[in-house]
């Protein structure tokens, strides 16, 4: 049989834990990340020196002691404020960039340096030393501690600072100095967030601490609850385990808000659970909880309290079991008895015996209290006392209620007529618990009494009690509206459905897209878009899989005008007579797969892309063939006249072949850019950011138009697009 026992060395360990926090404030992933040039020198973006992604940061400068680049950390300041804070960064420099025998660099941290904001803000400049650079071109990561009384500093102040930077210095005996850098880190430690608290356990009981036992038990020795043993097991469980001291008339609103109440054995079962029907409507009230509830008190069920088995007045039938006891399974595949080894229906090893005194370790307590009468209300029997004896053979020891079930008690010592309540919620009988040794206070009851295999079994019928609470639905991602002939990716249009389309066949890119955790809504293309749907997403992408109509004439001023963020991959669209991105009306297909020439490599749009000598290094995409019927598409359609000059091209089809060099495949155009279209209006100024990304198959003759923009792109064109659909929700 189990011993009394606690867990708090894990607890207290959790309680000390700590965890390393390292705060990125340099990747240069397309951007400069809040650096800025401090002195005289320039910072560029480039993507040597590169650790962590594609990108990097080029600094230069004078040479000797030399201020390069600050960033404003006055937000991120608690980082360093704590215990074993550093500053990293990795840094490659090469000795043909200047001639010096020798390199370092120093890491400043400066925060305003009068009290004018209050003593606890007078940071000043603190120099966290200087490390030597080894010029080999390889790239190093140099690493400085905070000491700890400026961390103490650091975290004394407050958000009254005027200022606080982070400054990088280099020291050299050049007239220059040229260094790339990237992944700089804030590096501190944070606390270990305090774990959600479990389900939440209502523990009824005469005590109403674990270290403060009721009068009768204190008296007879107790310093602690007779029965911590039970709320010491479920705590070391993780469950949120509150007492409440029994009472006839139980305030339903807390106990509604518990996830289980379980009633222990150390309970006044007639004072408190009776059927007083002229004073104290106790049962009456327990039975209406709606929170499920275990009872581990065999007297509270008997048909004159609460009234889960038949018989007739107190104590009649109840019967103690005198020693180690097993218990005979009903139902084998109940949960409660998972884990539990089980011989022809009987547990191989105990449930639970007698228990000692821990006040004397000698006066050995009674055993659990069994009311041998059959169940009430429709009850479901679970386990008995089997014929191992040391207790009533068949006397149930484990059963269950369903809430709705109605259970029909006894009156009140001659007071009043039977009662007949409805159960709130599911209820189990789980019967554990010492009786008080004879001579002994009924306060000094529950002593915990369970073997391994019965603690299990308790452990199994809290959780099974338990309801499971329905996961979060997370986060819907950034909503997309992809506009295209088809309504939806298992509803193709007409024209597609009649060239043997069951799906719609730009079905791929909204996969593509939903599978990175897009929230993708299609919108089916039109001349009037409605601004307020439409500019309700966070990107728009009008498909291949559009007509020209749609964009033409006042359809094309509206789209320009009225819809604030669409990406745009079908070259039928950008035309200058359609929305006029491009200068002429001419257009050509590829004809096999194509690489691009990238105009600028460290546009975000190529991160992650491999580019040799300023084109890709592998393909972008390519020609496909008609699922249905295995007919060569037409390649992409590009706009083969130059590009509006309001924008910028940044990928053009190379010069490998199989389309027309240096045509634009994407390019991008700011808010507020001009674009000159044929027909409508004319001139239109964009109502947002622009983006041209052209992908998507072309129908070859003989095919409905609305089955172009099957999906054409091989796994470099593919991270791109996803890079594109990044780059335009930022």
């Amino acid at each position: 049989m189990r011993n009394k026992w606690v867990l708090l060395i894990a607890a207290l360990v959790l309680s000390l834990a700590c965890t390393s926090q390292a705060i990125v404030v340099g990747d240069f992933e397309g951007g400069f990340d809040g650096w800025l040039p401090a002195g005289a020198s320039t910072l560029t973006l480039t993507t040597t020196g590169a650790t962590s992604g594609a990108g990097s940061l080029l600094i230069e400068g004078p040479g000797s002691w030399q201020m390069l680049a600050k960033l404003d950390i006055k937000s991120l300041r608690a980082t360093l404020g704590v215990a074993d804070a550093a500053v990293s960064i990795d840094v490659t420099a090469f000795a043909a960039d200047m001639v010096t025998p020798w390199m370092y660099m120093e890491m400043i941290i400066n925060g305003q340096n009068s009290d004018e904001s209050g003593a606890n803000n007078n940071i000043g400049s603190q120099s966290l030393g200087a490390l030597a650079i080894v010029r080999d071109g390889a790239a190093q990561t140099l690493r400085w501690e905070v000491p700890d009384d400026l961390a103490a500093k650091i975290a004394g102040t407050d958000d009254n600072i005027q200022w606080f930077e982070l400054f990088i210095v280099t020291n050299n005996a050049a007239t220059n100095t040229k260094i790339y850098v990237d992944n700089i880190q804030l590096l501190g430690t944070e606390p270990e967030p305090e774990l959600e608290p479990g389900p939440k356990i209502i523990w009824v009981s005469r005590h109403g601490a674990d270290d403060a036992p009721s009068a009768g038990a204190a008296s007879a020795g107790f310093t602690e609850a007779p029965d911590k043993g039970y709320t010491d097991l479920l705590t070391a469980n993780g469950y949120d385990v509150t007492r409440y001291i029994g009472t006839g008339t139980p305030d339903v609103n807390v106990l509604n808000a518990a996830d289980l109440v379980i009633i222990g054995r150390n309970n006044d079962a007639y004072g408190h659970y009776h059927y007083w029907s002229d004073s104290n409507a106790g049962a009456p009230t327990w039975n209406g909880i709606s929170t499920p509830m275990i009872i581990m008190h065999g007297y509270t069920v008997q048909n004159c309290c609460m009234g889960y088995t038949t018989g007739g007045t107190m104590g009649q039938n109840m019967v103690d079991t005198t020693g180690d006891i097993t218990l005979t399974v009903s139902d084998p595949t109940h949960p409660i008895f998972a884990g539990i080894p089980l011989t022809a229906g009987t547990m191989t090893n105990p449930y639970a015996g007698l228990a000692v005194y821990p006040t004397d370790g000698t006066t050995v307590t009674g055993g659990i209290s069994i009311d041998n009468d059959p169940l009430n209300g429709g009850g479901t029997v679970l386990a008995t006392v089997s014929a191992a004896g040391n207790g009533p053979v068949g006397g149930t020891v484990i059963a269950e209620w369903p809430a709705g079930a109605t259970l029909t008690h006894a009156g009140g010592a001659g007071t009043g007529g039977p009662g007949t309540d409805t159960l709130g919620g599911h209820r189990l009988v789980f019967l554990t618990g010492a009786r008080q040794a004879s001579g002994k206070s009924v306060h000094t009851a529950g002593l915990y009494d369970l073997s391994a295999d019965g603690e299990q079994m308790l452990l199994n019928a809290v959780k099974y009690m338990i309801p499971v609470k329905p996961e979060p639905e997370p986060e819907p991602g950034p909503k997309i509206t992809w506009v295209s002939f088809h309504g939806a990716d298992d509803a193709p249009s007409a024209g597609a459905w009649g060239n043997g389309f069951t799906q719609a066949p730009d079905k791929a890119y909204t996969d593509l897209l939903t599978a990175n955790g897009y929230n993708v809504t299609r919108y089916i293309t039109t001349g009037t878009p409605d601004p307020a749907v439409l500019n309700a997403a966070d990107l728009v992408i009008i498909s291949r899989s559009v007509p020209a109509s749609s964009f033409q004439n006042a359809a094309a001023t509206a789209w320009n005008t009225t819809i604030t963020a669409p990406m745009i991959i079908n070259a039928s669209a950008i035309r200058a007579d359609t929305m006029g991105f491009a200068t002429g009306d001419t257009y050509a297909h590829i004809t096999g797969d194509i690489k691009l020439t990238v105009n600028d490599p460290t546009h975000p749009i190529f991160t992650g892309i491999p580019v040799t000598d300023g084109t890709m290094t592998n393909p972008y995409a390519g020609v496909v063939v008609y699922p249905t019927d295995g007919t060569k598409a037409h390649g992409i359609m590009i706009a083969t006249d130059a590009a509006n000059a309001n924008g910028t091209v940044l990928g053009t089809v190379s010069a490998a072949g199989n389309g027309p060099a240096g045509a634009m495949i994407i390019g991008e155009w700011p808010a507020g850019a001009t674009l000159t279209h044929s027909g409508g209006a004319g001139t239109d100024v964009l109502a947002g950011p622009r983006l041209v990304f052209l992908t998507g198959s072309c129908q070859p003759a003989g095919k409905s138009a609305e089955t172009a923009g099957m999906y054409d792109l091989y796994p470099d064109g593919a991270q791109m697009f996803l890079n594109a659909v990044k780059y335009m929700l930022k």
